[in-house]
């Protein structure tokens, strides 16, 4: 399973969970053009750096002071993302094009596809309070951070036989 993966700093513990600060950061910062060439790597420099302070169950047996990986599956995130974005698109859309159907004025339309898009945002506020507090996107802690969790090592090479020596 593919994981997002982040490095933070355990900063408490308690008996059974621990807080985890990372930082959290834009796409500029790993750009190779973030150099000095690229507009958009300046304005993300304008807003200050975010810490995220995440509380996880310490499987680890972590300290304070102990750097650690923690990590999101790839395919919850995408699933989560498509999910967000694309359900009260749907919606507004959808309400938009069942208030011409139905005749709606120009200013009927465009109220409806408003009611659409709250409707969407409010679904998938229930849907995500109906998870019952388990959180599908909770991160979990992975690792310490430096550690090796495979050890991939290249296969020798062969001589071809097509080359004489």
């Amino acid at each position: 399973m593919t994981m997002i993966e982040q490095t933070g700093i355990v900063i408490d513990t308690d008996a059974t969970s621990l807080w985890v600060e990372t930082r959290a950061v834009s796409g500029c910062s790993s750009c190779s053009s973030a150099a000095g060439s690229c507009s958009t790597a300046a304005v993300s420099k304008l807003f200050a750096e975010r810490r995220v302070r995440l509380r996880l169950p310490n499987s680890l047996a972590a300290r304070t002071g102990d750097r650690v990986v923690v990590g999101v599956p790839e395919a919850v995130l995408v699933r989560a993302a498509l999910w967000a974005y694309l359900l009260p698109l749907l919606l507004l859309i959808g309400a938009a094009w069942t208030a011409q159907q139905l005749g709606g004025s120009e200013l009927i339309q465009g109220s409806a596809a408003l009611v659409g898009l709250v409707a969407g945002f409010i679904w998938l506020r229930r849907i995500n309070r109906g998870t019952g507090g388990q959180d599908p996107i909770q991160p979990r802690l992975l690792r310490f951070a430096g550690q090796v969790t495979a050890l991939s090592v290249p296969a020798p090479s062969r001589p071809d036989s097509s080359t004489t020596v």
